[in-house]
């Protein structure tokens, strides 16, 4: 049985990467979507950042200082925490029904 050639090991590396980010951000993506056509409530946002921010622990608590991955997967978790906020913001500017909803 080969070893596996470094371009296997990046791809696999790769592939990890993608796949820990999938589901946050396909999530975040039809939040963003769909927030606009339902009127969300108060707890739909803290539930969401109470996941994102589980996430964010998770992966925090890999202490992999030497990869840019690493990085970059706790600043997409940040990016996801900071649009959900501003969205947050808007609801509580303009009520729990919103203008948007019709």
């Amino acid at each position: 049985n080969p070893a596996p050639s470094f371009s296997e090991y990046v791809t696999i590396l790769l592939l990890r990467y993608v796949k820990e980010l999938f589901i946050p951000i396909f999530f975040s993506i039809y939040f963003i979507f769909i927030f606009k056509k339902i009127p969300f409530t108060k707890i739909n946002f803290v539930v969401w950042n109470l996941l994102l921010l589980s996430a964010l622990i998770v992966e925090m608590v890999k202490f992999e200082y030497q990869s840019l991955f690493y990085y970059g997967k706790i600043f997409c978790f940040l990016a996801m925490m900071v649009v959900n906020n501003s969205l947050y913001a808007d609801l509580e500017d303009h009520g729990e029904r919103r203008k948007y909803v019709e």
